[in-house]
């Protein structure tokens, strides 16, 4: 489980009416699960690996996804186009594309739109500007907490019998370096080990 700050160290939160946005301060940050995208299959192969979508963990099958430009929590389960859904919620997590330590979410469905926060702190996506407000406001820290619990598969055995594998998340910490838990998500995914 994650949760996400953005550079100038704001929370990423989920209102009571279900829009992502900024809190005040470092405190209110919503936890999510980083899962493999929705939309894994329209991605290319040299993307899939660092294709996600994030779950709100108050709710099974709910993630973020953009509503027009908005970014907003909502239900794969309600939803009256699935397909579009699913690529609305999956993004392509870039380390080190603003700053170094940082991440960077670009939607898959709008290629060089990344998430961002707009001036009243909401989280949008938005056409890439070279500029470092754009940077700043499109820069994010991701600290685990909890437990990760992955179903994998025995060595050799694609998909087959499955084994569990708990991995304790590292404290939160402050410093920008690469979760290690995001790096091992990463190469599950990367050498198809984890089952979605």
């Amino acid at each position: 489980m994650i949760q996400i700050y953005a550079k100038s160290g704001r929370a990423v939160k989920v209102s009571t009416s279900d829009e992502v946005s900024l809190s005040a301060d470092v405190r209110g940050a919503t936890t999510f699960m980083l899962v493999s995208c929705r939309s894994s299959t329209t991605v290319s192969l040299s993307l899939s690996a660092h294709c996600v979508s994030l779950m709100d963990v108050r709710g099974t099958d709910w993630y973020i996804r953009h509503r027009g430009n908005d970014l907003h929590v909502e239900s794969e389960n309600l939803t009256d186009d699935l397909p579009l859904f699913q690529l609305d919620s999956s993004y392509i997590l870039h380390m080190d594309t603003f700053y170094t330590g940082l991440y960077a979410l670009e939607s898959v469905n709008f290629i060089d739109q990344f998430i961002k926060s707009d001036a009243n702190g909401r989280l949008v996506i938005a056409h890439r500007s070279y500029t470092a407000d754009y940077y700043d406001a499109a820069s994010f820290r991701i600290n685990s907490s909890g437990m990760y619990y992955h179903t994998m598969a025995a060595p050799g055995e694609g998909h087959g019998p499955a084994v569990n594998l708990c991995v304790p998340a590292v404290p939160r910490q402050e410093s920008v370096t690469v979760p290690w838990c995001v790096r091992l998500f990463f190469c599950m995914l990367r050498y198809n080990t984890i089952e979605v």
